[in-house]
């Protein structure tokens, strides 16, 4: 079982555990408790700036964080994950996943003319908006729409079909309903 000292909050094993994966969740949550609660962190403006916060168990208790982990499925090589990526950094709201199936839950580019993501102005004549969508590395052309919406609408539809839960939605209350 693991000791507790105020500086080093875990020195022996924990159950299931090699000491380089706990090392591995320890930056993990404090890399998540910087980037929400330090405006001196690199990452802050985009997440304490917008109200992101990490739950107070989580912040208090290294083991309520370890534990979560454990029963969540922690395995290395995965990242946490918010499922709704406005929400907080709870254990209702995080997730372990892959790589990949986090950058399916990215937020629309700051320099986007659209307001949605998978959606660009299109150059040419025609319909005015395009959708777009990024599978397996590759960039699969949804289709020209008169208006941005409904551009915004045919993204959300190929975004479920590809990345099911994983997918973020431009119009996710059209979909729960």
């Amino acid at each position: 079982m693991a000791t507790f000292t105020k500086r080093r909050e875990w020195r022996t094993e924990v159950p299931g555990l090699t000491r380089d994966q706990v090392q591995s969740l320890m930056l993990v949550r404090r890399s998540m408790i910087g980037r929400c609660h330090n405006p001196n962190n690199s990452r802050f403006e985009w997440y304490g700036a917008n109200g992101i916060t990490v739950c107070t168990e989580w912040i208090e208790s290294t083991r309520e964080f370890l534990d979560w982990a454990m029963a969540s499925g922690y395995k290395p090589g995965l990242e946490i994950d918010r499922r709704d990526s406005n929400g907080n950094y709870t254990p209702d709201n995080c997730r372990w996943v892959t790589r990949q199936q986090n950058c399916m839950n990215r937020k629309n580019r700051r320099n986007s003319l659209s307001r949605f993501k998978g959606v660009k102005r299109n150059c040419g004549r025609g319909k005015p908006w395009q959708a777009k969508i990024h599978v397996n590395g590759r960039c699969v052309h949804i289709g020209n729409f008169t208006t941005e919406e409904s551009a915004a609408r045919a993204y959300d539809s190929a975004a479920l079909e590809h990345f099911g839960e994983f997918a973020r939605l431009n119009c996710p209350q059209e979909v729960a309903t």
